[in-house]
Formats: structure tokens, sequence, C-alpha cells
């Protein structure tokens, strides 16, 4: 008798030690601790660069309607010429127009970088 008692007990102690083990912290999935709130990000400035003033369009014309002879560059409106160019040439507007000798003469700046004036007929749409 004292060996079927032992034997029931030894069945006892297995079963309560995986039952204890059963309802202990091991296996048991963690308990989710609260999270503290997300920080919101707060706007922030930055500072934009100053846009690079756009470059200035100048018009060009072309030298034209001279017949094959060219224009002069003049230093003034219908003053002393600086130099001849071809048809074809290009010329940038650099300032406003005037009028002198019955003619309308354009501020221009020659292929050269020479300022002067060249008469308003004599200059295209290149």
């Amino acid at each position: 008798m004292s060996r079927q008692v032992g034997t029931v007990m030894l069945a006892l102690s297995t079963i309560l030690l995986v039952f204890a083990a059963g309802c202990g912290d091991g296996d048991a999935a963690p308990t989710p601790e609260p999270t503290p709130a997300a920080a919101v990000a707060s706007p922030t400035t930055t500072a934009v660069p100053a846009a690079e003033p756009s470059p200035t369009v100048v018009p060009s014309l072309a030298v034209g309607n001279t017949g094959g002879l060219g224009v002069f560059i003049r230093r003034t409106p219908a003053g002393d010429k600086i130099r001849t160019w071809p048809d074809g040439a290009t010329m940038a507007v650099i300032g406003e127009d005037k009028q002198a000798e019955g003619r309308t003469w354009k501020n221009v700046r020659d292929p050269d970088g020479n300022g002067g004036w060249v008469a308003a007929e004599y200059l295209v749409a290149p």
C-alpha cells in the first residue's frame, strides 16, 4: 500500500507542477504597457532664399534692308560713324529710340560691344 500511496503522491505532484507552470508568468503574453502619446511635430519656419533676379531679356535685332551694303553704327543719332556692319549682324537694343533728321534711331550694342545708334529701318527681327 505504501507503494500505491507513493505513486499517487508522485502523480499529484506532477499534476500540481504542470498546473503551477501554466499559471505562472513564464509563457503568458506580456501585458501591454501604456505608451505615451506620440509627440506631434510643431510646424517650423524654413527660410526661403531670396529669388535670384531674373536676367533681363535684351531684345535683339539684325541688320537688314541694306541691299547688301550694311549699316553704320553711329555715336549719336545721325552722328559720327563708328563702323559698318553687314546684313545679318545682331544688335542688342539697350535704350529708348530717338528721332533725328526725320528718322527713328535705335540705341543698340553691336557684336563688338560698342554702344551706338542705327537707323530703325535697317534693323529687322533676327
